[in-house]
């Protein structure tokens, strides 16, 4: 399922038809819903096996501490864990995230047929970065459409 959100550039989601965020709205734009898909559940898995290495790894750091305060050892465990795993955690979360993101204004101008509509367009996906662009063309839904089909062709999946 893919999402667009008005005037906000975002990757996370939640799932439903529509939420609403202040003026802004979150709409369900085709696909299957990202929060189930097979590459989360693999990085969720990963991250539970991080989870149950981080027992061995600190359970001699709160060994070593036992004769000292338990909170002031349980403190400098979580710190040293923290240290260890936030890189960890960096690589299942971060890398090749399973998320196109888009951002949709209302009252544009489209930059393929200049119609004034709401635009739409897509900012980032694998193979696709327009995340700093000075000038960014938003497309009307039909427009957005096509060039949706263009990227697909090119091998940009989103």
């Amino acid at each position: 399922m893919k999402y667009l959100i008005t005037g906000v550039i975002t990757d996370r989601w939640s799932s439903g038809l529509r939420h609403s965020l202040g003026k802004r709205a979150i709409e369900r734009f085709g696909g299957s819903n990202p929060s189930l898909s097979a590459k989360n559940m693999k990085r969720y898995l990963l991250y539970l096996i991080r989870w149950q290495l981080s027992t061995p790894i600190l359970a001699p750091i709160m060994f070593l501490m036992s004769a000292s305060n338990p909170l002031i050892a349980a403190s400098i465990a979580n710190l040293i864990g923290g240290l260890i795993f936030f890189w960890i955690d960096k690589i299942i979360f971060m890398t090749g995230s399973p998320f196109s993101m888009w951002e949709v204004k209302e009252d544009v101008v489209c930059s393929d047929c200049g119609k004034k509509s709401r635009g739409y367009r897509l900012v980032k996906a694998k193979k696709y970065n327009k995340i700093k662009e000075d000038k960014p063309k938003f497309r009307c839904e039909i427009c957005s459409k096509e060039k949706s089909k263009e990227l697909k062709s090119k091998g940009i999946n989103h």
